[in-house]
This record gives C-alpha cells, sequence and structure tokens, in this order.
C-alpha cells in the first residue's frame, strides 16, 4: 500500500509538473513581473511598517527640508510682520528688518526639531554697519503634546515652545541690552502672563505637520513625504529576486509574513518559468512524423 501511494504521488506530480510546462514561458514571465508592483501597492497599504535605514540621506528627504525651510522662514517673516504692524523694528540705534530673518538649516534628533537661523541687526547711516549677531538655534518638540488656538480667520495654529542657543558674541557694547530682548522681537506673540517667561512660535498646522512629516524620515519612517510608492516598489524588486540589500526591513509580523510570501512566490515563479522553457525547448527539437 505503502508503494502504491508514493507511485501515485509521483504520478500525480509529473502529472502537475507536465499541465504547468504547458502554460507559456511567457505568461511566468508577465506574472512574476506583474507581481512586483501588486506586492508594492500591499505594502504601500500598511505604511508604519517597515524600517528606512537610509530615509534622511535620501534625495526627496532634502526636497522636503528645503521646502520646510522656506515655509518657515515665510512664516516667521510673516508673523514678525503682522505683529510689529511693520516690516522693521528700531531698537535704539539699531534696527531689524523681516528680510533679515533667514532659516538656514532643521536638524532633527530623538526629540526636537533644531532650526538654525541667522537675524541680521543694522544701524542707520553713515556708518553703514551690518552685523549678523543674532543666530539662534530655535528648539522645539516633535511630539503632538503642544496647543492650538485659532487665529481670526478661524485657521488653527499650532503654539510651539522654543527656547534658544548661545546668541554669537557681539563685540559692540550698544547692543548689549538689546541682544536679550531679540528673541522676543523675533517672535512678538502675545504671551499673557502665564507664559511671560517662554518664548513662543506659532505656525499654521500644516506646517507643524510637515515639521513631524520631516521627522518622522529622519527617524526612518519616510511614508509621510513624496515617493513612498517608489520606495515599496524598489523594496518588491530586491525581494522577488532575493537581492535583499537591507536598508529597507520589515518591523512588523504583517510585513515580515507579506517578505516572506513574496520571496517564495518569487522563488515558483523563476522555477516554473524554467520548466517551460526546457518544455518549449523539447517540443522544438521534436522530429515530426511523416
Amino acid at each position: 500500500m505503502g508503494k502504491e501511494s508514493r507511485y501515485s504521488f509521483r504520478r500525480a506530480l509529473k502529472s502537475a509538473s507536465y499541465n504547468l510546462a504547458r502554460v507559456p514561458s511567457l505568461a511566468y514571465a508577465l506574472c512574476y513581473l506583474g507581481a512586483i508592483p501588486a506586492f508594492a501597492v500591499v505594502y504601500t497599504g500598511i505604511p508604519g511598517h517597515f524600517y528606512h535605514e537610509t530615509a534622511s540621506y535620501e534625495h526627496q528627504s532634502h526636497v522636503a527640508e528645503n521646502r520646510l525651510k522656506n515655509l518657515l522662514q515665510n512664516e516667521i517673516r510673516a508673523t514678525f510682520r503682522k505683529e510689529h504692524q511693520r516690516a522693521v523694528v528700531d531698537f535704539g540705534e539699531w534696527s531689524l528688518d523681516s528680510n533679515d530673518i533667514h532659516v538656514r538649516s532643521i536638524d532633527i534628533d530623538k526629540t526636537d526639531v533644531l532650526v538654525s537661523m541667522d537675524a541680521i541687526v543694522k544701524r542707520p547711516a553713515p556708518e553703514h554697519d551690518r552685523f549678523r549677531i543674532f543666530s539662534p538655534v530655535v528648539r522645539f518638540p516633535v511630539s503632538p503634546s503642544l496647543y492650538y488656538r485659532p487665529d481670526r480667520s478661524g485657521e488653527e495654529f499650532s503654539i510651539n515652545v522654543v527656547t534658544f542657543g548661545t546668541v554669537a558674541p557681539n563685540p559692540i557694547n550698544t547692543l548689549a541690552d538689546a541682544r536679550t530682548n531679540l528673541p522676543r522681537i523675533l517672535f512678538p506673540y502675545d504671551h499673557g502672563p502665564e507664559t511671560a517667561p517662554l518664548v513662543l512660535l506659532p505656525l499654521p498646522l500644516a506646517i507643524t505637520q510637515d515639521l513631524r512629516h520631516l521627522a518622522g524620515a529622519n527617524y526612518g519612517f519616510p511614508h509621510e513625504i513624496p515617493g513612498h510608492f517608489a520606495r515599496m516598489l524598489y523594496l518588491s524588486v530586491v525581494t522577488i529576486t532575493t537581492l535583499g540589500y537591507g536598508d529597507i526591513v520589515p518591523v512588523s509580523t504583517t510585513a515580515r509574513t507579506l517578505i516572506a510570501i513574496e520571496a517564495v512566490v518569487g522563488i515558483l515563479l523563476v522555477g516554473l518559468f524554467l520548466n517551460a522553457i526546457a518544455h518549449e525547448g523539447r517540443r522544438g527539437n521534436e522530429v515530426p512524423n511523416m
């Protein structure tokens, strides 16, 4: 009985192999190629399940950072002009123009966004002095534990508590007192008595979200910045071909299961494709009966 079972199994296996080999090899090739975008779509539908080790070095991350720098700079300048009711603020013999406020870089660590800025103060004629004496590093939290208020148009803003790094040394004694007030001149927000010791940076929710998306990319989860499907398509290619570079790795059971399924499907389709090629070769070599 055991021998008969083994014999039946071998016959069934040969029959299945023959029937599968009769399928055109082109069909298996198309299935193999079609599986790549199909799995990429599935991976795209489970954001946050893959860790991208090199996400912060991607071109899309740099594009998102440059866009965000421009948005932040424009928003800070607009808030400056709105709250001061003018573009240039005088303090003593010096002045600060909103157009001389520049956002230089955005750096993200585990808990904070660090925004490096320059603010240039000027002294009027005849000296024509210009000093980049105020170079703060603005620090505020990435986490959503902020509070919100609507402005007069109804748009919600997030109010971010910020702290400053060391102000660059300044040899001009006349600025000694003014330098201590520059943070509040730069961010002229109505703090109120309860928040008097703090410096606040009001930002539209859209910019706050962009900051968190950029932070997520720096932490290895860039699904909120452009190019997510292209990354998943790349992952699908290196998975089905079993290259497995390791720059994108699954971090959940669901993602690991899908990756394993795609790798197995890829190997099976390659085997079936080669089997069909061999069958087509044998048929081509057969001599027709005369």
